[in-house]
């Protein structure tokens, strides 16, 4: 009984620091966010669509500009670009403050 009882108090504990582990590490990095369009130095059109995906919790903006996703945290938007080359800039900020950011520099060649 004694070894039974000390087994299940080391499991438990042992089960605890694995949640608090687990919890912190949640707490303390920033959102997962990928981006599938556009790919790096991709030439594109002046309608330029930005899809990713980031933690359902996540805020998204592109450009500075607040966009929706879904409840999985896929988000796809159309920005207007000029013709030219230029830098788009995705933010993905958690709950906790914590922010994700990706850069994509595509080149715009006129329709």
């Amino acid at each position: 009984p004694k070894i039974t009882v000390l087994s299940v108090v080391a499991v438990t504990i042992t089960a605890f620091f694995i949640y608090l582990i687990f919890q912190l590490k949640i707490f303390i990095s920033p959102p997962v966010l990928s981006l599938t369009y556009p790919q790096q130095n991709a030439v594109v059109s002046e309608n330029v669509l930005v899809e990713g995906q980031t933690d359902p919790d996540a805020i998204v903006s592109i450009n500075n500009q607040e966009v929706k996703k879904n409840k999985n945290g896929a988000f796809s938007q159309t920005i207007q670009l000029t013709a030219g080359t230029h830098t788009i800039t995705i933010i993905a900020v958690d709950q906790n403050g914590k922010s994700a950011t990706l850069q994509r520099t595509v080149q715009v060649k006129r329709e």
